[in-house]
């Protein structure tokens, strides 16, 4: 069942993470390669009072006649952390843009065509694969799962088996190129096509082929990732007409929608019991099961160059402007904000080896960070 609000904020232009072929709008940027309606430049989000308030999104969800009430959160940290001080290595990856982890390694996704593999043992390098790109291969997008590490070259995904760094298949699906996250699910990596991203294609892991197609009602621009054990996908579809964004809750075992909300999301990161997303306003929690937005953490935005990862109670928040946030899932508190000396720009994190890692975007590190704080 679909859940809508009639008011919704204004749209936003916002920098794009690809900033090698960019296209301006209002002043911001949006990613050239994203066609229809799936634009992901826009930021606005619909939380006004009543958002939401038209029952519930599947047949499991709340009663309908359940209030929910979605608290707003100040954005100001408890404590602020220099980054030197969290700071454990830095490493050197040109043109880096997405990350990933399988097997020991964290797998960088290069805007040049490359994914380079660092091992957490060394904070080095340890190999790369694929080969220089041009504007029309150009693409987005990593992931890991099946027995490989997931990439693509223009409109195809690429296969690499992690041991033999090797591009072992290259499989034709129409992949939209702005789509960052190849998310991984029920044996399947899933990739957004169609002319308006408005198909959410699985791709078997034993068989390299594509399907099922699971049409989605709403043109498409990205996956948020997935904690274990989270059956379901997201889809985030952001659109310059008001009230027409929206976030799609799939469940792909069953190849079948499972709820709408009207929200306009980006960077979200997904786990069985919630959804956390980037909008202008700050911050969303979604309910996953009642796809209710239960939470606005006001000002932290991850912007369009930023991302979320989860860790059990801890919520790590990228951002371009405000650099890293963490908040306390318990307590619905930011408990902390780490700053740097300059402004490395936005960037993907990600939680692994013991340790926090980001992209910084602008100056092509990429940072290892405590985690423990």
């Amino acid at each position: 069942m679909n859940q809508t609000c009639d008011r919704c904020g204004p749209a936003i232009g916002a920098a794009d993470r690809a900033d090698r072929v960019r296209c301006v709008i209002w002043g911001g940027h949006r990613r050239a390669d994203i066609a229809g309606p799936a634009v992901a430049a826009v930021l606005a989000v619909c939380l006004s009072a009543g958002c939401g308030g038209h029952g519930p999104a599947s047949r499991s969800a709340a009663s309908p006649s359940v209030t929910h009430v979605m608290t707003t959160v100040p954005g100001s940290p408890q404590r602020m952390t220099p980054l030197r001080a969290v700071q454990q290595a830095s490493i050197v990856v040109p043109n880096l843009s997405w990350l990933t982890f399988y097997r020991g390694f964290v797998w960088v996704k290069r805007d040049d065509g490359f994914v380079t593999r660092i091992d957490p043992r060394t904070d080095k390098p340890a190999g790369q694969v694929g080969g220089y790109t041009d504007q029309q291969h150009y693409c987005q997008g990593i992931g890991a799962g099946g027995g490989a590490v997931w990439s693509c070259s223009g409109s195809s995904i690429t296969r690499i088996d992690p041991g033999r760094m090797a591009i072992v298949a290259t499989i034709a699906v129409g992949k939209i190129a702005g789509q960052g996250r190849l998310v991984f699910a029920d044996r399947h990596l899933w990739v957004i096509t169609g002319r308006t991203g408005d198909q959410l294609t699985g791709i078997d892991a034993t068989t390299n082929r594509p399907g099922p197609v699971i049409k989605l009602p709403a043109g498409c621009s990205d996956l948020a990732n997935l904690a274990p054990g989270t059956g379901a996908v997201w889809v985030e579809c952001p659109s310059f007409t008001p009230g027409a964004s929206r976030v799609i809750k799939v469940d792909v075992a069953r190849r079948a929608i499972q709820g709408t909300l009207t929200l306009t999301a980006i960077n979200g990161f997904a786990t069985p019991t919630d959804l956390w997303a980037g909008s202008h306003r700050g911050l969303v929690r979604v309910d996953a099961r009642t796809l209710q937005p239960v939470a606005l953490f006001q000002g932290v935005n991850t912007g369009l160059d930023g991302d979320v990862a989860v860790d059990g109670d801890r919520v790590w928040v990228r951002s371009q402007g405000g650099f890293l946030y963490r908040l306390d899932a318990r307590t619905d508190r930011v408990t902390e904000q780490i700053k740097p000396d300059g402004q490395p720009g936005g960037g993907s994190v990600l939680l692994a080896a013991g340790s926090l890692w980001t992209t910084a975007d602008d100056i092509s590190y990429l940072l290892r960070l405590r985690a423990d704080g």
